[in-house]
Formats: structure tokens, C-alpha cells, sequence
């Protein structure tokens, strides 16, 4: 287990962050590759084609958008990756190999999805509302393809774990379980990525922590980060915070390899809270 000891703690409007020196060092020495990370290679099976398409969104804007099914005619389950800042629809499929850990653990799933730009799967000022989108647009577009009884569960990385969580408190009637994978969670406007809100009116209207201690919404809700991840703070202020929130901080860093590593007991998870059909 990763050793982590805090040495300051910086007080934010609506919650903390640890300031971690010791992990910041870790960070570096892995980002030069003298530190070695979680790794899980991406298995062999979950052939076929991923088919890429466009969608016209209800904002107006068009969505590039991917699908992966398996054979046959009946996919109980979709699960709808969310992809991270610098990610598109591509992504979840050709560096986390998604769709090929979904068959190697042994579920019938389908995996979609969306290119969501750099909006922070929110609606934003300019009129781009990848929201929206998803769940007007995508989920939609996709139970006619794979069949009404289809249900959806969401899994996103960094900027898409933010997303994730935010699909579990926006929108819990369109979706059966929520995954994030270190989630871009920041306490305060001032200290968020540029461009992440539009002003302070749009980062509190999309806080995802505000509402710490009380239910992001009525679908099972899971959080996965490493402990030297940069995000790693605020990930177990949620997890603390909300009661019977699955997951936990676990060895690894902010980056594809320790994303990878969590994708079995991810899926197995969300086999588990989907019931069987899932």
C-alpha cells in the first residue's frame, strides 16, 4: 500500500484539500518514469468493430460519438464512458481497451460514447451542453439501437468522473450505477482547472461537493482514486462523506495505467449493484 502522509491541510469554501509534499515528489518521480504505477495490460478478448458516428444534439451542436456491442440480440446493460480533458469518444476503447475488459470479466454488455470537448459534461455559457447531450441525445439514440429495455451505467475519468457524479445527482432516473474514476473535484472557483466553469455562478451551480453529505442521487455510486493522485483529497471527502458510497484510495497516480488496474472490480461492481440482467 502507498504510503501517504499529509503534511498541510489548505481550508476551502465547502470543504478541504490535502496538500500532500511527499506525494507531489511521487508524482514527479512517476511522471519521468522513475516510479513505477499501478498497470493492468488490456486483455485480448472483445474483438469487432467499435462503430463511430455523429449526433445531432438537442443544443444545437453536433456529438462525435462511438458504440461497441456485443453479438447477438440482447444487451441488457450499456455503459456510457465518459472520457477526461485532452479524451474524446475514442478514448474509453483504444487507450483503456473498455470493451475488452467488459468481455473478459464475462458480461454482455454494450460501450458507448460521447465526445464531450472540454466542457466539463456541463451545460455552459456558449451554449454547448454535453449534459444534455447524454441524456437527451445519446442514451436515447442508443435505446433505439440496442432496444428500450436497455439500461445505462456511467463510468468517467478525471474531467468524465466529474461528469459521472454529476449524471448521478442531475439525472439518477437515466442511469442504474455511476462510476469515477478520479474525479476533477476542486473546492473553490479560484482553485479549478481554466476553463473547467464559466465564473463562480457556474462552478456553484455545478459543485458537485456542495452537496457532500447529502445523496448525490438515487443510483449506486462508486469512487475510485490513487492515493498520489492529484485528486485524491477531495475524492475521500465524498467517500467519507457519503454513507454506503462504494470504492476507496488505493495505490496508483492520475494517468491511464492506474485507470486500467481499477477496471475489474469496477465492472464486477456494477454487475453486482445492477442486479442480473445487468
Amino acid at each position: 500500500m502507498v504510503g501517504v502522509t499529509a503534511t498541510a491541510v489548505a481550508v476551502a469554501s465547502g470543504g478541504w484539500l490535502a496538500v500532500d509534499r511527499s506525494s507531489t515528489l511521487r508524482r514527479r518521480l512517476h511522471e519521468r518514469g522513475l516510479l513505477a504505477g499501478p498497470e493492468l495490460d488490456v486483455p485480448q478478448a472483445g474483438g469487432g468493430e467499435v462503430m463511430y458516428r455523429t449526433l445531432d444534439a438537442p443544443d444545437g451542436h453536433a456529438y462525435a460519438w462511438g458504440l461497441w456491442a456485443p453479438p447477438g440480440p440482447d444487451v441488457g446493460l450499456c455503459l456510457v464512458c465518459l472520457h477526461g480533458r485532452g479524451g474524446d469518444e475514442r478514448f474509453a476503447f483504444e487507450s483503456l481497451g473498455v470493451h475488452r475488459f467488459v468481455v473478459d470479466t464475462g458480461f454482455d454488455w454494450a460501450v458507448a460514447t460521447l465526445d464531450g470537448g472540454t466542457a466539463y459534461w456541463h451545460p455552459r455559457a456558449d451554449g454547448f451542453d454535453p449534459l444534455t447531450a447524454l441524456t437527451a441525445g445519446l442514451l436515447p439514440a442508443l435505446s433505439d439501437r440496442l432496444g428500450s429495455a436497455t439500461r445505462f451505467a456511467a463510468l468517467g475519468w478525471s474531467m468524465g468522473g466529474y461528469g459521472a457524479l454529476l449524471l448521478a445527482e442531475r439525472a439518477a432516473d437515466a442511469i442504474s450505477a455511476a462510476v469515477a474514476a478520479s474525479p476533477a473535484l476542486w473546492t473553490s472557483f479560484e482553485a479549478s482547472a481554466p476553463g473547467a466553469f464559466d465564473d463562480e455562478a457556474d462552478f456553484r451551480s455545478h459543485q458537485v461537493l456542495a452537496g457532500a453529505g447529502a445523496p448525490l442521487g438515487d443510483v449506486p455510486v462508486r469512487i475510485d482514486c490513487g492515493a498520489d493522485d492529484v485528486f485524491a483529497g477531495a475524492s475521500r471527502r465524498l467517500l467519507e462523506a457519503e454513507a454506503g458510497m462504494a470504492g476507496g484510495i488505493r495505490p496508483g497516480f492520475h494517468d491511464e495505467g492506474t485507470w486500467r488496474s481499477f477496471l475489474p472490480e469496477q465492472l464486477r461492481w456494477i454487475s453486482d449493484v445492477t442486479g442480473p440482467a445487468g
